[in-house]
């Protein structure tokens, strides 16, 4: 596993704090986690989860 100190400000600070204080993410690595596999997915290079689910169909 990977480690990383991750420095942000601004509106992704309020982003972060308020996913956090709902309750929607436990930790800000999940949030961060989370961000990277939606933009893996966004550029394709990994496969959504409709087409993982579409793969096992046929």
């Amino acid at each position: 596993m990977k480690s990383t100190v991750l420095q942000y400000e601004g509106s992704v600070e309020d982003a972060v704090d308020l996913l956090l204080q709902l309750g929607i993410f436990k930790s800000k690595a999940d949030i961060f986690r989370v961000g990277a596999m939606e933009l893996a997915t966004k550029y394709r290079l990994i496969k959504s989860k409709e087409e993982v689910i579409e793969e096992m169909m046929f």
